[in-house]
Parts: C-alpha cells; structure tokens; sequence
C-alpha cells in the first residue's frame, strides 16, 4: 500500500491545509494515540510515503479479527492487499475510488468479508499529508439485514415462504425448466369449510388452525419442494424434479387426505377440507404468471365439482372461463347501453281461466 499511495498522494491538488496549532507538550503520536483508542471505531492515519504512523487499539483488534498476518510493523501496502482480498470489488476498483477520493477530496468505502467478521472500511485523503482510514465491525448490522431481509420472506403466522420467497422459487424453477427441461408442478390448495371456524369460534381459533395445516403441508413434501402461504386459507406448493403427471397425482391425494383429518385445536374438534388446483410445467406453462393462472384455474374447477378434491388444468377450462369472461363484459355493455328490455309473463290458471300472477323477465 506504501508505493500504491504514494503514488496517489504524489499527484495531489495543491490545497493549502487548515492548520490547526497545538500545545508542543501534547503534540506527540503517542499521546494523539491514546486519545483515539477510546474511538469505537478503528483508525488508522497514513503519511504521504504509505507508512502507518496510527493505528489505533480498535483498529488493531480488527484486523486481527479479519485474521491478516502481520509481520513486525504494520506495512500499509501489506494491509491494503489483504483488504482487496477480502472485499467484494476488484482491486482496480478500489484504486479508481481512491484517485477519485483524491481528486475530489471525499472518501472512498467498501465492505471487506472475512470468516467471521465484515469490515466497512473508509478512506479519505489528507491533502498534503496523507491518508486516514476508519475501520468498523459491521457484522451485528449485516446479520440484522439478513435476518430482516429473511423475515421479509417468510409469513408471521406459519413460517413458511411468503408470495415473495414463492415468487424467486418458482422463477428459479422456471429457469432449470429452461436449461435442463426440469419438470415441475404448482398445487393451489384453497382451506373448504375455513370461514365458519374463524366466524363461530373466533380468529385465533383460526389462526392456530392454520398454524397446524402448515405443519401437515411440511410433513407431506420433500426437502426440495416448497410450501407458501399466500393469503388468508390459500397455500401453493411448489414440487420440482418431478418425472410425470402422477407425482403431482399422487401429492395432491396425500393433501386432500391430510387435510381432511380431524384437528384438535385448544379443546375443539374441527373438521375441514382442501380443494387442489394443478398445472404442470411444460405442459401447462413455462413462465411463473401462466403456471399460476392454470393452477387458479384448475382450483376453481375443483370447487365447482363438490370441493374436497382435486384437478388438473386442461385447455378446456381457460376456453370456458374466457367466455364466461366475455359473456358478463357483454352483459355489462348492455345494461351500460341501456339494451335490456322488461317483459311480464302472465301466469294463468287455466282451470277457470283467471289469472294469477307473471313473471318478469330481462331480455
């Protein structure tokens, strides 16, 4: 880091400096150092050769934490190296921030990850004298983001992916089906029967419920399938590495039986079922919206054949559902239009000939 510097500071802007006079007495390196390691951040100061002429107790544990060696005096260059090594840009990169740092009279940061630590690591440029680094452990923060990045993906109630987490999955899924024509398949499980538990025995009767229909969806997949909450009484499973049509059979029976059984719920016995809509890929979609869609649709046929079952997408059901679609656009057209016309009906009792009431009919 010394030559690496210095040539740095050798092509500096000529900036007259604030000079700040001080009391010889206390003026010393020693004396500075030992008001800058009670400085919870590390700092190390650098003068225009590259040589360390501070570095504080805080800096010192940190880059022993980093795990670099040392030998006999600490050599900027050596330190600079073993900081490149571990940060997550290239070398030149660094340096192109440095000169800019020079340049402007800013700072240049990067993140260095070691084994057990992350270091955030700024540097700015002295003009005229050299270099001052400041040194933080920012590990505690990091595993915090992780953390809140991962809770960011999981639902509160169950623990299991979310609509996000599901989302990146199935767009992972839809990838190795790209590359390597993996198979795939998305259930669509609708809860029968849910909504009169959350209305006569309260929601968190509904809550812990759902809690342990998440736990029985868990039991029933493997390790490299994943299983989502997406909302209210709705779950998607999404079963990967799949070699026919009736692995995703055989998983949407195990889910309606499962699902079925009785629970114990805080002292109640409570029965409910599950509808299961499947779409496969390749044959029913390639991207992760068409999958999802023939999946719903798929569901809703389910329902519409008695609940507590399940079915497959065919081709027929997009048909039908588009022309329910363009028949109530239609309908809604017409009344916007004013194109309905009311006709009565007269209902006669032909034994007397009298009448007796009408229908009303909409044309």
């Amino acid at each position: 880091m010394s030559a690496d510097l210095h040539h740095l500071g050798a092509a500096q802007r000529k900036v007259v400096p604030l000079t700040i006079r001080l009391d010889p007495s206390a003026a010393s390196l020693h004396t500075w150092g030992r008001y800058l390691d009670v400085i919870r951040h590390g700092i190390l100061m650098i003068d225009a050769s590259g040589r360390v002429v501070i570095c504080t107790d805080p800096a010192e544990r940190l880059i022993y934490n980093m795990n670099i060696e040392r030998t006999g005096n600490l050599s900027s260059r050596q330190l600079l190296r073993a900081l490149c090594a571990g940060a997550s840009q290239s070398r030149q990169e660094i340096f192109e921030a440095l000169r800019s740092a020079r340049d402007l009279q800013t700072s240049a940061s990067f993140e260095v990850a070691g084994r057990d630590h992350t270091l955030q690591v700024e540097i700015r440029s002295v003009a005229g004298e050299g270099w001052v680094a400041t040194l933080e452990d920012v590990s505690a923060r990091k595993a915090n983001e992780a953390r809140a990045d991962e809770l960011a993906r999981l639902d509160p109630l169950t623990g299991l992916p979310n609509r996000l987490l599901l989302r990146e999955r199935l767009a992972g899924a839809v990838a190795r089906l790209q590359r390597n024509e993996e198979a795939c398949a998305l259930l669509l499980i609708d809860l029968d029967r849910f909504k009169p538990v959350n209305d006569t025995l309260g929601h968190p009767i509904g809550d812990a419920l759902l809690a342990k229909v998440a736990d029985r969806l868990r039991s029933t997949v493997r390790p490299t399938d994943t299983v989502a909450r997406i909302g209210g009484d709705e779950f998607i499973i999404l079963q990967t590495g799949i070699r026919e049509a009736a692995d995703a059979q055989a998983l949407a029976r195990r889910i309606v039986d499962l699902i079925g059984r009785t629970y114990m719920v805080e002292g109640h016995l409570l029965t409910i079922g599950a509808s299961v809509g499947v779409a496969l890929a390749p044959a029913d979609g390639t991207s992760a919206d068409k999958l999802l869609k023939n999946a719903d649709l798929a569901l809703y046929r389910a329902k519409l054949d008695g609940r507590g079952t399940y079915r497959f997408f065919e081709p027929e059901m997009d048909a039908r559902m588009q022309a329910r679609r363009r028949l109530e656009l239609d309908m809604r057209q017409a009344l916007a239009r004013r194109e309905f016309q009311l006709h009565y009906q007269p209902q006669m009792q032909l034994d007397g000939d009298r009448l007796i009431g009408c229908e009303a009919l909409i044309r």
